[in-house]
């Protein structure tokens, strides 16, 4: 027991100088602008970084510290360009000062409470594990689930953003080369045409990514069927009242909203329109019904949830992490009107996964949903 006692302690003290260093920060730039999108942009960015303190506090995790560090670069140009006037130009470009100097002291004080944060890990903390009783104290793996990756959630981001970058540059090569049209007669880029490249390539890059977990790349993303076929009925029922939910918080939004609103656009959906319309309903059936929702369930639901879920943010805490990412990933955004469908339905799909063991659940129930809502673009 006392092989615990000190790394217990040492984690109050990160946590804490953490904590507290974020809080100053996020009170500070919601008191210089009380904006909403600055309120939310504060929210959300603080949302994750805190989540970031509690992972990486939990097992001397390393992954999480990466977001901590740029968060320390980040303070540490913000805190230099708002104290030193001689700091060089695009300095002061990139963090423009306020000249309050409450703004200063406090900003001051939250860098140097996260430099010792940060030093309290890197001495005391990461290299040390929890102890064994609180190993055990994991929540259950999903039913029918045992996913063992052999590298941590940091590398599952590494190859997600990899393979996303790299299918579209594979995509826009090819529309050089004159082999897929890649401009349409307005100018514009014609996304379907990259999208009908890079999603086959992606789910292809996940199955090879997956396949070095296990010799069976299926098994190591829970592409199997169902362990608890009883509970299909209700998951079934609990997605038709998510979608309604969805559809009555989407009519309050707009019968709340006036022409001189600057409400921002679901430009996900603004792309399905014209998917719709240029491409017709079979095609958009093909694309954003069937190799979307595989290549996004295969990459979030489950090579990155399955991934954060063996870290101290268990299965829960990787779902609203991943339903995140999926939302930004659709609307790159602060405004959280635009983010909440998107979050919902990753938290349902995630809820699917858990319950039933298998990634053909949520794989389908997103199918279904994308299905719809090209058939209602169409007849609209």
């Amino acid at each position: 027991m006392d092989t615990g006692a000190a790394p217990h302690n040492h984690r109050h003290v990160f946590e804490g100088l953490a904590y507290t260093s974020l809080a100053l920060d996020a009170g500070t730039t919601i008191a210089l602008d009380r904006t909403p999108d600055t309120i939310i942009g504060v929210c959300v960015i603080g949302s994750i970084l805190a989540a970031l303190i509690w992972a990486s506090a939990g097992r001397g995790e390393r992954w999480p510290v990466g977001g901590l560090l740029l968060w320390f670069a980040y303070s540490t140009g913000d805190t230099v360009s708002e104290n030193w006037a001689g700091a060089p130009e695009w300095l002061h470009e990139a963090f423009p000062p306020s000249g309050n100097v409450y703004v200063r002291v406090i900003g001051f004080v939250a860098l140097a409470l996260l430099g010792s944060a940060l030093v309290v890990y890197f001495t005391k903390l990461a290299k040390t594990r929890a102890p064994q009783v609180m190993l055990d104290e994991r929540q259950p793996e999903p039913a029918g689930v045992a996913f063992q990756p052999s590298w941590g959630p940091a590398m599952a981001m590494v190859w997600v953003v990899g393979l996303y970058a790299s299918t579209m540059i594979v995509a826009f090569v090819l529309g050089d080369r004159g082999l897929i049209a890649l401009e349409l007669p307005d100018g514009s880029t014609n996304l379907s045409a990259v999208e009908r490249v890079a999603m086959p390539l992606m789910i292809a890059g996940t199955l090879i990514v997956a396949s070095r977990l296990r010799f069976n790349p299926l098994d190591a993303l829970a592409l199997r069927w169902p362990a608890r076929t009883d509970r299909l009925i209700l998951i079934a029922v609990a997605f038709t009242a998510a979608m309604v939910a969805l559809f009555v918080i989407n009519r309050v939004v707009a019968d709340f909203s006036t022409p001189e609103d600057d409400v921002p656009i679901d430009r996900s959906q603004a792309l399905n329109e014209k998917f719709v319309r240029r491409d017709g309903v079979f095609l958009s059936l093909i694309i954003t019904g069937l190799l979307s929702p595989l290549q996004e369930e295969m990459m979030f639901r489950g090579l990155l949830l399955l991934s954060f879920f063996h870290t101290r943010l268990w299965f829960w805490g990787a779902a609203v992490l991943t339903s995140v990412l999926f939302a930004l990933i659709h609307n790159f955004s602060l405004n959280i009107f635009l983010h909440t469908p998107y979050i919902v339905m990753g938290l349902a799909f995630a809820w699917a996964l858990r319950w039933t063991g298998s990634l053909w659940v949520p794989i389908l129930l997103h199918s279904a949903k994308n299905a719809i809502s090209v058939i209602f673009l169409s007849l609209s």
